[in-house]
């Protein structure tokens, strides 16, 4: 319990250093980009902490992707983005050391009057695990994302995401939403566990939801809740076919230039992931939390 308190009294110190962030786009930039991954648009932020649970088994994690972004031509709105994605962990319980190889390729489509907008993303990739068991495999992963920015009534655009922020109390409180779905195929290339699935598809839908606490025209708070749907369409070894994921986080900014920033972050995760295949009974944690464009 004190170290929880310590934690949040760092937090505290923090809240009260003036900030110069301004609002940052949600969106990959082109160039070089570091984020936590690039497996979906959204562009999270990478993350590194030391957990120290009052076991004082201390570990730490670090999540981060490096990756291009390349306009291949602006007038059709197709891009591509090779990166590269590690993941690091000292625990002893849920190692997961593994990195990704990949590449996203981007197509947005609109209508004449761009009343509708549909990002379009594929994403191929090669991951090689090495904890607990050591192992290759390659997944490709396709969704989408649509937008409605041409909508002008209130309401409605708090229910359907129109690619923007939208300003509740001017300078003051903006707000985001946003949805996807779409499909993922992975196939184990040589995977030592014979209870394991060779193969796995999985339907996505993500729902997610930002409120953006401003200081004057700067970012201060981002509070953000997501709800994710997996469904496999083959059982796995524990005879699970349906995946539900909670996430809710705070994150406060002590750095924001636009296409960088800096921040700790609290999070709060709740069930498991079907892509992944990484379960959550149910955790916290404080990190240090950051993306660059170059």
């Amino acid at each position: 319990m004190k170290i929880k308190f310590l934690l949040l009294a760092v937090i505290g110190i923090f809240m009260y250093v003036s900030s110069n962030a301004q609002i940052a786009s949600d969106n990959i930039k082109p160039g070089l980009n570091v984020a936590k991954s690039f497996n979906d648009n959204s562009f999270h932020a990478a993350e590194v902490y030391v957990d120290i649970p009052d076991s004082a088994d201390t570990y730490y994690n670090l999540h981060a992707a490096v990756g291009y972004e390349i306009d291949l031509n602006k007038s059709l709105s197709w891009a591509m983005l090779p990166y590269l994605e590690v993941q690091k962990s000292t625990a002893k319980k849920s190692k997961e050391d593994n990195y990704k190889l990949g590449i996203v390729f981007n197509y947005t489509a609109q209508d004449s009057g761009k009343n509708f907008i549909l990002d379009n993303f594929f994403d191929f990739r090669y991951k090689r695990d090495f904890l607990p068991k050591t192992y290759n495999s390659l997944a490709f992963s396709y969704y989408m994302n649509p937008y409605f920015p041409s909508i002008k009534n209130d309401f409605i655009k708090a229910v359907l995401p129109t690619g923007k922020r939208l300003t509740i109390i001017d300078s003051v409180l903006k707000y985001k939403n946003n949805f996807a779905i779409g499909a993922d195929y992975e196939k184990h290339l040589d995977d030592p566990d014979p209870e394991n699935f060779k193969q796995s598809t999985t339907l996505m839908t993500n729902l997610d939801w930002n409120l953006y606490f401003l200081k004057g025209k700067m970012d201060l708070v981002d509070i953000a809740v997501s709800y994710h749907i997996n469904t496999k369409l083959e059982f796995d070894k524990k005879n699970q076919k349906y995946f539900n994921l909670f996430k809710a986080s705070a994150t406060y900014f002590f750095f924001n230039d636009g296409k960088n920033s800096a921040g700790l972050k609290y999070e709060f995760v709740k069930g498991s992931s079907g892509v992944h295949d990484v379960a959550y009974d149910s955790y916290q944690k404080i990190m240090f939390t950051f993306k660059l464009s170059l």
